[in-house]
């Protein structure tokens, strides 16, 4: 706005420079001027800003549902928990080390391996059999055990395999582990023989005392090797 502003407050060189700038720019903006351009210019004004004014209003609309989320108190649900999110949390965040032994067996959207009435059944059972009675239906072979030095060496590989795949985090980020992950363990194999012996072939190529050799096998690996296939066609 500035260079449309007609503003004389002296009768120096400074002021009449000033003048001359604000009608400099009127003209130019007379002679330039577009009035389609103008409207397509203010349209797209227009559109952005009522594309930021709904985002906005997104943004604030999610800020009142996380708040109510806090502020909100749960009836009692799952026992005796009550009260709002943060105070639900805190109370379980306490009884960690009394309920760790719970395990989590699959996805919460999974389907529960018991009906209801099943799972009542199941807790009538266990609420009316007693130890004894438990051990004599289900006898232990103690021969089926393991001993503790197989034990311990199982508990000792699985560490170190534990190790191993730690080790190989940065692998895992490979576009090439998903599909490898859902073949099977025997396609695994396979693919790591066939693996082995392309570097085993490359390793012998590369040994050839010729020097095309190791361009050809380069190739061949980049998927450069139309060139090499009609060159071997010529000669045959």
């Amino acid at each position: 706005m500035k260079h449309l502003c007609v503003s004389l407050l002296g009768d120096d060189r400074q002021a009449l420079v000033e003048l001359e700038d604000s009608v400099r720019e009127f003209t130019n903006r007379y002679q330039t001027w577009n009035a389609s351009r103008n409207q397509e210019h203010i349209r797209k004004l227009e559109q952005d800003l009522d594309q930021v004014r709904r985002e906005e209003a997104n943004i604030a609309a999610t800020l009142r549902a996380i708040r109510e989320t806090e502020t909100y108190r749960h009836p009692t649900m799952f026992g005796s928990y009550s009260g709002t999110v943060q105070a639900i949390a805190a109370r379980l965040r306490a009884e960690v080390e009394k309920f760790n032994w719970v395990l989590e067996y699959g996805p919460s959207q999974a389907d529960p391996p018991l009906s209801d009435d099943e799972a009542q059944q199941l807790l009538a059972l266990l609420r009316n059999t007693t130890t004894q009675e438990d051990a004599a239906q289900y006898p232990i072979n103690l021969s089926s055990l393991l001993s503790p030095q197989d034990f311990s060496l199982l508990v000792q590989r699985e560490a170190e395999a534990q190790a191993r795949f730690l080790s190989l985090a940065t692998y895992r980020s490979h576009p090439d582990y998903a599909v490898l992950k859902k073949l099977g363990r025997e396609q695994r194999e396979k693919t790591v023989d066939l693996l082995r012996s392309l570097i085993n072939a490359c390793s012998r190529l590369c040994n050839l005392p010729d020097p095309w050799v190791k361009q050809a096998a380069k190739d061949v690996l980049l998927q450069r090797h139309r060139s090499w296939q009609e060159l071997l066609r010529k000669c045959k």
